[in-house]
């Protein structure tokens, strides 16, 4: 609690995606329950709260145009659903819609049943597939998963095994529907998660549609200019930025050592991957392939402009009413940007080439949604976490009280985020109390 006089603790945290959204909800329950007086101001650019997180509800369907799922086993989002009292709107992926396909040579081939989120854990099933030559196919581009496997347990088939091994290993505290399914989402969608934050939040001060210019450390607290000239000052700082974004605030500011600021500018330089995607409703007749799985993927040496597409009304039965089919077709990866520049007719148009050619549709579509997400899906380069590390020791030296989290730093998924949200409010709390 405050000694009787003291002000109350000034905490911003700049970023209303779900990184600095569970950042202000742990914050806000952690002051609650340490019963220390504080006001916390939550900054986002944006008009809207939730980041990449949206839904869209259309006619009937239920449209994620950001992510539209998470992994059932990561804890981070497991406890925040629990807190905020969603856990009982938790959905499971179709358990009848298991397979899932991958484009190769122009025709989509099943995946092996020894994969688990697309890394192997059988070696048998793999090895039968009719994927054509191994040697023909570009192993890190096609399964990336492989490679990751080989480095961390030494050899592919260490990894398969060890992998195998953790899919059994689940923990006593996950929620029955978490232990059938590999993936989870809420019957409202994404967009649940979001508005119970936000309603849970109603005490804290929003400050939206205006971007921060500049942090400064002055004395012992902290100077935060917002676009339209207000300046508020802060005790602790929680910036839930893109690295790229975070590292323009902080670059030249006083007192940083120079391997610092190096560690700032190398922030800077992480690439982050542009990407769309677009939602298609179609009737069941128009769709002569059997959609009998969640989707196929697209390696690049196909030459399609989609990497992807998710059957979403087969891999989540919730998503369309009755009679209709709604699919996601998904754009961009690192090394191929050209596609950021065509119009969204262009996009669409050859979207639906795409589709004609794999699935054979040529109906037109019910109706379609286009999102497009610039520079959103960070490239984490060769030692980033040790860098990342030395970035973390340098500023708790110059300055204290100011937290780095989001998907550039440790992880992109949403349990990741949330994760690193707690871990910010977390480590401000013990600043304030030392």
């Amino acid at each position: 609690m405050a000694a009787v006089g003291e002000a109350p603790k000034q905490i911003i945290i700049i970023g209303g995606g779900i990184t600095g959204l569970s950042a202000a909800f742990y914050m806000r329950k952690l002051l609650d329950g340490q019963q220390m007086s504080a006001e916390i101001t939550l900054i986002e650019k944006s008009s809207s709260l939730g980041g990449k997180i949206k839904t869209l509800r259309r006619d009937g369907f239920l449209i994620e145009q950001g992510p539209d799922s998470f992994m059932a086993r990561k804890q981070p989002i497991l406890d925040l659903t629990r807190e905020l009292g969603l856990e009982p709107e938790l959905v499971a992926a179709n358990p009848k819609a298991k397979a899932n396909y991958i484009l190769h040579k122009g025709r989509l081939h099943q995946m092996p049943m020894g994969l688990m989120l697309g890394i192997p854990t059988e070696v048998t099933p793999f090895m039968k597939t009719g994927l054509g030559d191994a040697k023909a196919l570009s192993l890190q581009a096609t399964f990336p998963q492989f490679r990751q496997l080989e480095q961390r347990h030494r050899s592919l088939i260490l990894g398969m095994l060890a992998s195998k091994k953790q899919a059994r290993e689940m923990p006593k505290e996950l929620p029955e529907i978490a232990r059938r399914s590999l993936f989870l989402t809420f019957k409202g969608g994404l967009g649940s998660l979001i508005e119970r934050l936000d309603e849970q939040l109603c005490s804290i001060r929003r400050l939206t549609g205006q971007a921060v210019k500049e942090v400064r450390r002055e004395g012992q607290r902290y100077r935060v200019r917002l676009e339209h000239g207000e300046e508020l000052q802060a005790d602790g700082v929680i910036m839930a930025l893109p690295a790229y974004e975070t590292a323009v605030l902080l670059e030249g500011s006083a007192g940083m050592q120079v391997q610092t600021q190096g560690s700032i500018q190398a922030l800077r330089g992480i690439p982050y991957v542009s990407v769309a995607n677009i939602a298609l409703a179609f009737k069941p007749q128009d769709i002569k392939l059997p959609l009998s799985g969640f989707g196929f993927v697209v390696p690049r040496s196909e030459g399609r402009l989609i990497t992807a597409c998710t059957w979403t009304s087969s891999k989540w039965l919730h998503t369309a009413p009755n009679g209709h089919v709604l699919l996601r077709a998904y754009i961009g990866h690192a090394g191929a940007q050209a596609w950021a520049k065509l119009t969204d007719r262009e996009l669409l148009d050859a979207v639906r080439q795409d589709l004609q050619a794999i699935m054979g549709i040529k109906a037109e579509p019910l109706f379609t949604e286009l999102t497009r997400w610039e520079r959103s899906m960070p490239q984490y380069p060769v030692g980033h976490l040790e860098q990342l590390a030395r970035l973390r020791e340098g500023l708790a030296a110059s300055h204290p009280g100011l937290w780095l989290c989001g998907s550039g730093y440790e992880g992109v998924g949403l349990p990741d985020c949330i994760g690193q949200g707690r871990r910010a409010a977390e480590a401000l709390l013990l600043f304030f109390k030392q």
